[in-house]
């Protein structure tokens, strides 16, 4: 069976490779097996092999945080699902590979209306989403919130439930040419991060910002919470630049501003997941969401993907026979 898994720790390209690996065997009561179709490969995933993520498996070890695929064989008691059916698998089941064996009731269903590789990046991307609008401040129609990498997949679902909420965005931008395109994802509001953020501020009209959420770090995280309102929260849930975060005092000796982390692989917030995307695959439109690829690739050509994973790529892994 085709994997793509970690050979050894330093370099990311040159620590994993396409590899054969044994088959899962049947799956058991409760349990169904699956063919992955799509499995991105993801920032967090690069972290495996760069030594710095917080789980640190012994090679060889098949690698994958998040996919999509279609259920092929059910073991005994399995009732609400059915092969065929399409299914977003569950967080850190090394989705690297061709087939796996997973309990039924961690799988969520993907309704016909997403493609399966869209649905592929949900557990990650749909389910942090909903969990950073819902999980630190109580957010009411007309509120505000400001995030940093607005051009991410994260991004295109903390629009689209914010709009589903009635809530107000404020996206963050590296290069000019974004600001079109987020706004055309329905953002609200895109500024660069070097533009004049002060009069930025001034312009969006008054409305509460209570939420900021960076996945940047360095300096924008302080770019982040200067759109932040007085006691409002500042959320921390990556570090992509892997650089400190760099937030003027002012923001806690005058606006008293309280900074949280996030990391969707503790153990409060793995069981969050199956529950928040069950939710959000009920908001309206939600067909609508598209994350952009630049590229798909098949699994012999798992390097050439990485690669482009590390140059800030949006690639995905094709383990459709």
């Amino acid at each position: 069976m085709k994997s793509i898994s970690l050979l050894k720790y330093g370099d990311a390209v040159e620590g994993t490779s396409f590899l054969e690996v044994p088959e899962p065997g049947n799956p058991g009561p409760g349990e169904v097996l699956v063919q992955v179709d799509f499995a991105p490969v993801n920032f967090n995933d690069l972290m495996v092999p760069w030594g710095i993520y917080p789980w640190k498996p012994t090679p060889p070890a098949v690698l994958g945080t998040e996919g999509a695929g279609t259920i092929i064989g059910l073991g005994d008691d399995v009732e609400r699902l059915s092969v065929g059916t399409r299914v977003v698998l569950p967080f850190g089941s090394q989705t690297w590979r061709e087939r796996l064996v997973v309990r039924a009731d961690d799988l969520v269903t993907v309704p016909a209306v997403i493609p399966s590789e869209q649905a592929s990046v949900l557990t990650i991307n749909g389910a942090t989403a909903w969990m950073l609008l819902h999980d630190f401040v109580t957010l009411k129609p007309g509120d505000g919130v400001v995030f940093s990498a607005a051009t991410s997949g994260v991004a295109r679902w903390l629009i689209a439930i914010a709009r589903h909420r009635g809530l107000r965005t404020v996206g963050l931008v590296r290069r000019a040419s974004d600001i079109e395109i987020v706004k055309g994802a329905g953002c609200d509001f895109v500024f660069g991060v070097d533009d004049d953020l002060a009069a930025a501020k001034a312009s969006i009209g008054d409305f509460d910002i209570r939420l900021g959420l960076d996945v940047v770090g360095g300096a924008v995280a302080g770019k982040v919470a200067s759109f932040i309102d007085f006691r409002g929260h500042l959320v921390t849930y990556g570090a992509i630049s892997k650089a400190p975060m760099e937030v003027p005092v002012w923001n806690y000796t005058f606006k008293e501003l309280t900074t949280r982390g996030f990391f969707e692989g503790s153990d409060d917030n793995l069981k969050k997941i199956v529950p928040a995307l069950r939710q959000l695959l009920r908001i309206d439109g939600i067909g609508d969401v598209e994350q952009p690829f630049a590229g798909i690739y098949r699994p012999e050509d798992a390097k050439a993907a990485i690669k482009q994973a590390t140059l800030g790529r949006r690639v995905l892994l094709d383990f459709r026979s």
